[in-house]
């Protein structure tokens, strides 16, 4: 049994701990940190978790937890990150790792020369359909990979009245790092490395002049380059009133594959699987192995059964099982291409990974 020690209560108590409570044959939560002290023992009440601190530290040195679940704003992930590897614990950090590519490097290589297991959250990954998307490009279902198109536009944080957090903020928040770094590690992991971006950000939602200018980007727009060839147009927002959902779409020399969500009030429950075939009109759906919505316990947020599967990876790598964890190096990748994209946003111009 593997003790779980879980550092935030907003995402890490919404999706980690249901998460970590599905597999309880396997591992247990056994601390929990949160920077609101009543809040944190509340759910640890709740939840029958017997450390709860607003001490993240605290929490890293307690001797039951041997691995660290990371649900915290970007740019605190290396301070903590960085101490649970010394402490000898086993990391699963949220994306993107760090809004710094200085400080992705120095999270990985001591990662690496820890001997420990680390990943990080990309875990639309583990959504069923996406994953045979990915098999059957892989097997050349649609020839060779031209053009991918993705459009991820929802009104969530649409409403004025909607509170100021660190999602919005320039220093990790922002579109383009909070949905971006998901959809650039989708690219890469589907059809191999991105070598150039160009990107226009824009923050579109109104906002007082007093705040706006220390607020990230609601609005992206990025073209990308890949090292096979293909061309890639990625199209985010979270502030559009009555957006289309998620779409993304895959085009090679001998047919198509869709991938839609049309649900707007969650991103991963819903995605459905399109085939389009030359010489055929229009596009027929594909059933996949597996698929969260036919599960016979649906949680009320689709994330939890996404980390979920990203938690299982996380578990069987620290027994040493063979594993699709992405790793830290995914982590570090990512925020490369990220980078890129705000020097290309702030250059007007493209710019070389």
């Amino acid at each position: 049994m593997i003790g779980i020690g879980i550092i935030g209560i907003g995402f890490g108590a919404r999706v980690h701990l249901p998460a970590f409570e599905a597999l309880k044959k396997q591992v247990r939560v056994v601390a929990l940190a949160g920077t609101d002290a009543s809040e944190t023992k509340r759910i640890a009440d709740e939840h029958r978790i017997q450390f709860a601190t607003t001490s993240w530290r605290a929490l890293i040195k307690h001797p039951l937890v041997e691995a660290v679940s990371v649900a915290t704003p970007p740019n605190t992930h290396a301070e903590i990150v960085l101490l649970a590897l010394k402490s000898g614990k086993h990391v699963l950090c949220e994306k993107p790792l760090s809004p710094s590519v200085i400080e992705t490097d120095l999270m990985t290589q001591t990662a690496q020369k820890s001997r420990l297991v680390h990943g990080i959250d990309f875990e639309f990954r583990m959504t069923p359909e996406w994953a045979q998307a990915k098999k059957l490009v892989a097997r050349g279902r649609i020839g060779q990979l031209q053009y991918i198109h993705i459009s991820w536009l929802t009104g969530g944080r649409a409403r004025k009245d909607l509170p100021i957090t660190w999602r919005q903020r320039q220093d990790g928040g922002g579109v383009l790092s909070e949905f971006g770094s998901h959809l650039v590690d989708f690219i890469e992991w589907l059809a191999g490395p991105i070598v150039a971006v160009s990107t226009d950000l824009e923050t579109i939602k109104y906002y007082p002049k007093r705040e706006r200018r220390f607020l990230a980007d609601d609005m992206c727009n990025m073209l990308l380059r890949l090292k096979n060839g293909a061309f890639a147009n990625v199209v985010i927002s979270n502030v559009v009133h009555g957006g289309n959902g998620f779409s993304i779409e895959l085009y090679g020399t001998q047919g198509t594959l869709k991938l839609v969500n049309n649900n707007l009030g969650d991103s991963v429950y819903g995605f459905e699987l399109f085939e389009g075939i030359p010489g055929r009109d229009g596009v027929r759906r594909l059933l996949t192995p597996r698929s969260f919505s036919r599960e016979n316990t649906l949680p009320s947020d689709g994330r939890i059964l996404a980390f979920r599967e990203m938690a299982k990876q996380f578990i069987a790598a620290i027994q040493k099982k063979p594993t699709d964890l992405p790793d830290f190096t995914v982590g570090r990748r990512v925020q490369r291409v990220i980078e890129a994209a705000r020097r290309s946003a702030q250059r007007d111009t493209w710019v070389k990974v």
